[in-house]
């Protein structure tokens, strides 16, 4: 998946195997959170899943650093 190799040599170009583990678990996380998001009813609910959700990728992201 291109979308996936962009993203791991943005994390790390110099270890490629874990940076691409990674892409795909971030991806494959925020994905899930926006699909779960949709099928809630609860606006209010749904908005904050999705804020929750994004300052937990970036957390992750920052722990890699």
């Amino acid at each position: 998946m291109g979308v996936i190799d962009d993203i791991a040599a943005r994390l790390d170009p110099t270890d490629a195997e874990a940076a691409r583990t990674d892409a795909l678990t971030i991806l494959g996380f925020m994905i899930g959170a926006l699909q779960l998001a949709r099928a809630l009813a609860d606006r209010d609910l749904s908005d904050q899943l999705l804020a929750r959700s994004r300052e937990a990728a970036w957390r992750l992201l920052e722990d890699r650093a």
